[in-house]
C-alpha cells in the first residue's frame, strides 16, 4: 500500500481535477440535492448527500478493504462534506 502522504497528494489532485470538470464541490452537492429531494420527494440536504457518497464508500471498502480508488474517493468526499459544513458556518476556504 502506499504511503499516506502519497494518498492525500492523490485526493487533492483528485479533487482539483473534478472541480475543473464539475465545478466547485459545494455547489454540485447543492445540484445533487436538489434532484435527489426532487426524486425522493423529500428534502436532502448537501451535507446529507456527502454523507451518503461516504457510506457509498464504507459499503465497497467493507468488502474490499484494501481497494486504493475507494480509499481515496472516501478521504475526498469527507474533504468535501468539511467544506460543505464550513461553507454553511460562514468558514469557506476552498478545498
Amino acid at each position: 500500500m502506499k504511503r499516506t502522504e502519497e494518498i492525500l497528494d492523490e485526493v487533492q489532485l483528485i479533487l482539483t481535477d473534478r472541480g475543473n470538470i464539475y465545478g466547485n464541490a459545494g455547489e454540485n452537492h447543492r445540484r445533487i440535492s436538489e434532484l435527489w429531494s426532487g426524486y425522493l420527494d423529500t428534502y436532502i440536504s448537501p451535507e446529507q448527500v456527502s454523507m451518503c457518497m461516504l457510506l457509498v464508500k464504507v459499503a465497497r471498502l467493507s468488502q474490499s478493504s484494501d481497494h486504493e480508488d475507494s480509499l481515496r474517493d472516501l478521504l475526498g468526499y469527507g474533504i468535501i462534506y468539511h467544506q460543505i459544513v464550513r461553507e454553511m458556518r460562514g468558514e469557506n476556504d476552498g478545498i
